[in-house]
């Protein structure tokens, strides 16, 4: 085989795997197992006392365990004092920050959706977290200008994906400072980025702020490869 670097950059790929022995469908779900049990990383429901949604589980759309504990270890590295989230769901990754950071760290989390605002609040006051997590509701672009006076130490992206660039265009305005950091989630957004032409209107959104990040010269910038795609962005 004739390696390059397109096939030298995931775990799975056969340069990686060639002294696995087990059946080729089974390596995904023992490399899981393997990372999990090294870290110690627990299911989300095991860590916190959680209500969850009828409508849509947490597997579906909160963060997964492994990711959680990669933005986890970021923010114990950099204690943020103000962090702003994009899309609570029903608090998973709030819940996640708040547990990595100083007592003294605030959370900020906007919803667009009050059946998730409501169910995340319950979470955040059942895990002894409402008076560091604060939930504001609405569209996400709207409710920023609410923020415009407050500076981040950490954003987290997660939600409204077609209108991700004019998002982090208004956060990039008007919350950052020299060091923020900016991490933006579902990247990839299901592999749709990587079509010439993207098929979803989430997937043209995300592909936007693919070519604004290309462009950008006012952030030191990196991609991290695993589930959806990762973008963290510090600022200069």
């Amino acid at each position: 085989m004739k390696y390059n670097y397109t096939n030298l950059f995931l775990p799975s790929q056969p340069f990686f795997t060639f002294n696995y022995k087990g059946k080729k469908k089974d390596y995904a779900a023992n490399l899981y197992e393997v990372i999990s049990k090294n870290l110690k990383i627990e299911k989300p429901d095991k860590v916190f006392k959680l209500t969850k949604s009828k409508r849509h589980s947490i597997e579906e759309m909160a963060s997964p365990p492994l990711t959680l504990n990669f933005y986890a270890f970021i923010a114990s590295l950099i204690k943020p004092k103000k962090i702003l989230e994009i899309g609570t769901f029903v608090g998973v990754s709030a819940l996640n920050l708040a547990n990595a950071t100083p007592k003294n760290s605030k959370i900020i989390t906007l919803e667009k959706f009050e059946e998730f605002k409501i169910i995340a609040e319950k979470n955040f006051k059942d895990n002894n977290f409402d008076r560091k997590i604060k939930v504001l509701l609405g569209d996400a672009f709207d409710s920023l200008d609410k923020l415009k006076a407050k500076k981040f130490d950490m954003v987290f992206l997660d939600g409204d994906k077609g209108n991700y660039l004019n998002i982090l265009k208004k956060i990039e305005k008007n919350n950052l400072k020299k060091g923020s950091l900016i991490i933006v989630d579902n990247y990839f957004f299901h592999g749709d980025v990587v079509n010439k032409k993207q098929v979803t209107g989430k997937g043209v959104g995300v592909k936007k702020l693919h070519n604004y990040i290309e462009k950008n010269k006012k952030f030191h910038k990196t991609i991290i490869p695993i589930y959806d795609g990762i973008l963290l962005l510090k600022k200069i």
